[in-house]
């Protein structure tokens, strides 16, 4: 089944953008094709002529140019007048409202090289030989330059970007997950950065969800939503190709099913199986409460093809300072007042893979960079290459067996978990780095969107999440020192029973505030009221009891939570 932005969502957004006021929305909008090509601020991108851009470099200028403004479709050419970015429209557009009116669709490449060679350079980019690269303030210099004090509305945004999208899908979606997937699929599309979302946007994903239809619009429906001046300002668009040309822009199945998961910019549950799969042995790290046993609680229940569980059977352990070889490995130890040599753990689940091949074992290992890792494989470390067969340094006793090799077999999995805002641990030996995958998990603003019920107050629960590691980011300048989004699914809560989402009111912010949240930035600023206040304000560290009062703290804190 294949599904499409609604007719009656692309008019909404005609009708939101042709009310915005933007300055110089055409430059604007090329800021945009600028990220979707690859420009940004780190690195500096070859500004190469028109004639000098390979076919690949070019099928990427146009996909982009196309998504952004064209106003025909893939039955048709675009002649003149025929690039509209969502910026330009007006309630009555004239000729000059398009990009460069008087040029062919495909003969703009070379007229964008000029723009941004010519005109752009003095706005948001800088230049240095035949390179350019946004500047370092180039942020700053948009909301200066263009949006006159407004943001964007991200739905309407990627409504408009998303009108000639193919969406294959195997699901039974609804609105919430549609909008998911046309608002992460854009934002990946043009590279959109995090605090540009902040910056240049505001989430209505929630108030202004999108609706579908099996159809897609065609250019000759997307003009009729447009009111032109005068018959000479209306698009010069040619009919000319075969009907039914293939959509150029169809998805594939595997990557609409990332887009509408609720993973936010962390890779799917099925890209970790795979991994595991193929590694055997993998680590996943991010601040505390990320949702690391959320995902090895997928990897648990994993089934395969036929519905069967993957996994036959799971142990957890959990390394600290104390953890030593001969508790994970094995070693001497005093039973009935004789020495006996025992194996640990680790050894004790390798062998019992080992003598079950058939069966699947998952070893979960937490903390695991909280363990002298050194000292706890000792020379069994090698044996994290599979299929690496390992002397072991004294016999070690299973029951009556003894064993004197050591190797991991390849039907026992490995997961690690690390938090990386421990500061009190050593860096992981080097060894393990290059043994194991690893996979960092962000914070997910998604799933606090999705389970937060906010009827009863009148604040965005994901955007104060969002905003509070922002604040975090900024003031302390430092990445893992964000906050996992557990801290925002609070386990005592009430929920919606058919639904399972949480039911915010005041009294529950407040508690999640005072006795989760603000002791947790209270240790991540000791020493510096400054950045504590920074952060939240000089009221809500006073720990307010009272929930209005608090409610109205938060708010002068946080105004861009309002709703």
């Amino acid at each position: 089944m294949n599904i499409f932005v609604s007719e009656d969502s692309i008019k909404k957004s005609v009708e939101y953008f042709s009310k915005l006021s933007i300055k110089t929305p055409e430059q604007f909008g090329l800021f945009f094709l600028c990220k979707g090509v690859g420009i940004n601020q780190r690195t500096y991108k070859p500004l190469k002529k028109a004639g000098q851009i390979t076919d690949d470099e070019k099928k990427v200028y146009y996909d982009r140019l196309h998504k952004l403004g064209a106003v025909f479709d893939f039955n048709e050419e675009g002649i003149k007048k025929c690039c509209l970015f969502p910026f330009s429209i007006k309630e009555e557009i004239v000729k000059g409202n398009f990009y460069n009116q008087a040029s062919s669709f495909q003969g703009l490449l070379s007229r964008l090289i000029d723009t941004i060679d010519n005109t752009l350079i003095d706005k948001f980019l800088e230049k240095q030989d035949d390179s350019i690269r946004l500047k370092r303030n180039y942020i700053q210099l948009i909301k200066e330059l263009y949006l006159n004090g407004n943001k964007i509305s991200l739905t309407f945004f990627s409504a408009y970007y998303c009108r000639f999208i193919t969406f294959p899908t195997d699901e039974i979606m609804d609105s919430g997950d549609f909008t998911r997937l046309c608002v992460k699929y854009t934002i990946d599309s043009l590279n959109i950065l995090e605090r540009e979302l902040d910056e240049f946007f505001y989430d209505d994903t929630t108030k202004n969800q999108l609706t579908f239809q099996d159809k897609m619009i065609t250019g000759r429906e997307l003009r009729n939503m447009f009111t032109f001046k005068g018959v000479e300002d209306r698009p010069e668009i040619s009919s000319s190709r075969d009907c039914g040309v293939v959509n150029p822009y169809m998805l594939v199945l595997e990557d609409v099913r990332r887009y509408v998961e609720l993973n936010g910019n962390n890779p799917s549950a099925n890209e970790i199986k795979e991994l595991l799969e193929l590694k055997k042995q993998i680590v996943l790290y991010g601040v505390p409460g990320i949702g690391k046993s959320m995902f090895i609680k997928e990897l648990e229940e994993w089934k395969d093809e036929e519905q069967n569980s993957f996994f036959d059977e799971t142990i957890k352990i959990q390394f600290h300072p104390s953890t030593t070889y001969e508790e994970f490995i094995g070693g001497s130890t005093i039973e009935d007042g004789k020495i006996v040599s025992k194996a640990g753990i680790f050894l004790k689940w390798c062998e019992k893979a080992k003598t079950n091949d058939t069966k699947k074992y998952l070893f979960v290992i937490d903390e695991i960079n909280r363990g002298n890792i050194s000292k706890i494989f000792g020379e069994t470390i090698l044996a994290l290459d599979r299929g690496y067969i390992v002397n072991l340094v004294k016999p070690l006793k299973i029951e009556d067996k003894e064993i004197r090799e050591f190797e991991i077999p390849n039907n026992l999995y490995i997961i690690a978990t690390m938090n990386s805002a421990d500061r009190s641990i050593a860096i992981l030996d080097n060894a393990i780095r290059r043994r194991f995958a690893f996979i960092k998990l962000f914070p997910n603003y998604d799933i606090v969107k999705e389970l937060s019920e906010e009827q009863a107050l009148d604040i965005d629960i994901s955007r104060l999440y969002r905003s509070i590691n922002k604040k975090i980011l900024d003031t302390l300048n430092d990445e893992e020192l964000q906050l996992g989004q557990s801290y925002f699914l609070p386990d005592y809560a009430d929920r919606e029973e058919s639904t399972g989402k949480i039911i915010w009111s005041k009294k529950l912010v407040r508690l999640v505030f005072n006795y989760n949240i603000l002791p947790i930035i209270e240790e991540y600023t000791y020493g510096n009221k400054n950045d504590l206040f920074n952060i939240l304000g000089e009221k809500i560290p006073d720990r307010i009891y009272e929930d209005d009062e608090f409610m109205e703290a938060l708010k002068e804190q946080f105004p861009e939570i309002i709703l």
